[in-house]
């Protein structure tokens, strides 16, 4: 087995990075076979060490660019087509996901048109009255726009999203039949059918549903606004901190039975699987089940001291499979997030659990927000041109209640309905507590925008933020040096950037 350095995943999921900022970035269109070759050279040849090491970066390099260029190519229609397929999910408010032979497509309008070949004109002749919903065959005849890279931001995220079509100018229209959904979607409307029932209070309802099981359309405007301006609109979509509460508590309800520790963290993962499919496989939802399962094997083979190379593994895996996935916001700043909280938590609860003398239940709560949120903060900065400095007080502050919530409110959700009728209570209290407590702090938000941004700030105040962490933990004069280069590069490209 080749023996790669402490770090091997971080060396790999590297490479394949690159790979992929390469096509989108230069368009260069590396043949599959090219890879290949290489994969056999690694195969056939007895090679030393050192150069297969070279080569197997080289093989992950050029996987990342030749993957990227073939998941990014689809075919052109030039003339209206007909389409079968099934409704995937929602996009937004007014579209649909399809999947259908030709690949996955956005169902984007809702006007049925009459078609002239000869003078290639639309005409609008009535609306759809009857909106497919999740599981839906359906038939449509329509125009495909190719999803493009290069023109509006949506479109970026349909093409990133493996979605390569949008539908225009509909002029057939039909729902197949309501037979195709899938059995965890099932078991999410039974679970949604019952909130309702054990929750009158609209409000109360809907965020119990987005927290437990990811089901955000009965949300209104304004709840969904509250949780936007205070920086916690994360609690509303199934992620890393539901996966993970959910972990806690399954591990916990299987501690009761006699077996060895490292055999309940095991049997802990088909469970998260399948609240993930429950709560409709979201790909926030996937990617933290993914790294939790990471984490679990490695804990339970004694590969435990080296987290963030698990979390690297996970990444890699994912771009393995999927390359477009490198461009996902939600997919950068998840890894930013977890990434964070490996390398800083356990160094800023030490420091303020030592050094300031804090609780210890404070200091973690107060760390691992900070952690979550210093890789995250540039890239807010880069996509939304702003960033909340209040941000990380109000998630110390509400993440407490958190878990509380999610763990009474799934309960209820199991058991009996007999049952979950007196206990649905907490829940509700601590809903009620939840939109009180948010009310209060939206007062506290203050926004920072910048306008005029670019990729290489960013590179800059990441160099900086790691220089400055590692004199942090390890104070010498190599580190210091370091960290004052960092900091006098990023300042003097801020004052040349703003002149030119």
């Amino acid at each position: 087995m080749l023996d790669f350095p402490k770090y091997p995943f971080v060396v790999l999921t590297t490479s394949v990075i690159l790979g992929i900022l390469l096509y989108i970035y230069t368009q260069l269109q590396i043949d599959l076979c090219v890879t290949i070759m290489v994969a056999l050279v690694l195969i056939i040849f007895k090679l030393p060490k050192s150069i297969k090491e070279v080569l197997i970066i080289i093989f992950f390099l050029l996987y990342g660019c030749s993957m990227s260029y073939y998941r990014l190519k689809s075919k052109e229609f030039l003339e209206p087509i007909s389409i079968k397929g099934v409704c995937k999910s929602k996009i937004g408010e007014n579209g649909y996901l399809i999947k259908s032979k030709i690949g996955l497509i956005y169902l984007s309008k809702y006007h049925i048109y009459s078609y002239t070949n000869k003078k290639h004109d639309y005409k609008i002749e009535n609306s759809i009255l009857t909106f497919p919903t999740v599981g839906d065959s359906i038939r449509l005849e329509c125009k495909l726009l190719r999803t493009n890279s290069s023109s509006k931001q949506f479109d970026r995220f349909l093409l990133f999203s493996d979605i390569k079509y949008k539908t225009k100018y509909i002029t057939y229209f039909d729902i197949l039949s309501h037979n195709n959904i899938p059995l965890f979607k099932r078991i999410q409307r039974h679970f949604i059918s019952k909130i309702d029932s054990l929750y009158h209070d609209k409000t109360v309802s809907s965020i119990i549903k987005a927290i437990c099981i990811g089901y955000r359309e009965t949300i209104s405007t304004k709840t969904k606004d509250l949780f936007t301006t205070t920086g916690c609109v994360h609690l509303l979509a199934v992620s890393g901190l539901h996966v993970g509460a959910i972990f806690i508590l399954i591990s916990n309800l299987l501690k009761l039975i006699p077996i060895e520790k490292k055999y309940v963290e095991l049997m802990c993962i088909p469970f998260l699987w399948i609240y993930t499919l429950i709560t409709g496989y979201s790909p926030s939802a996937i990617r933290a089940s993914i790294i939790l399962t990471f984490i679990i094997l490695g804990n339970s083979y004694n590969k435990d001291d080296n987290k963030l190379n698990i979390l690297f593994a996970s990444a890699f895996l994912t771009l393995i499979v999927n390359p477009l996935m490198l461009c996902n916001i939600s997919f950068q700043l998840s890894y930013c997030a977890y990434a964070g909280i490996i390398l800083f938590y356990k160094p800023l609860s030490n420091y303020l659990e030592q050094k300031i003398k804090l609780n210890r239940l404070i200091a973690n709560a107060i760390s691992i927000s900070i952690a979550a949120q210093i890789l995250i903060t540039p890239l807010s900065f880069y996509y939304f041109k702003a960033i909340n400095i209040s941000n990380f007080i109000i998630n110390t502050l509400i993440l407490p209640l958190t878990a509380p919530l999610l763990y009474s409110s799934v309960i209820t959700i199991v058991l009996p309905i007999k049952i979950s009728f007196y206990l649905s209570i907490i829940p509700n209290f601590l809903t009620k507590l939840l939109l009180y407590i948010l009310n209060l702090l939206s007062n506290l938000v203050y926004i920072i925008n910048i306008e005029n941004i670019s990729i290489l700030h960013i590179l800059f105040t990441y160099a900086s933020i790691l220089s400055i962490f590692s004199w942090f933990i390890n104070p010498n004069r190599t580190s210091f040096k370091l960290s004052c280069i960092a900091l006098i590069t990023q300042i003097i490209y801020c004052c040349i950037y703003n002149l030119i």
